[in-house]
């Protein structure tokens, strides 16, 4: 991973952190992080990754 991915998450986790509750928290950031991912590889899967997170 290189420091763009690093700050992405990092980013990602402070806006999700602005949540009001724990739901609303994990959909924000695994949108952010979907993103993110669809940036900078575009062969991501994100159905594949919102199904290995669970959510």
């Amino acid at each position: 991973m290189t420091r763009k991915n690093f700050e992405a998450i990092a980013k990602a986790i402070k806006f999700a952190n602005q949540c009001e509750d724990k739901e609303q928290f994990v959909h924000v950031l695994t949108s952010e992080l979907v993103r993110h991912f669809n940036e900078v590889n575009p062969n991501f899967d994100e159905y594949k990754f919102i199904k290995a997170c669970e959510v």
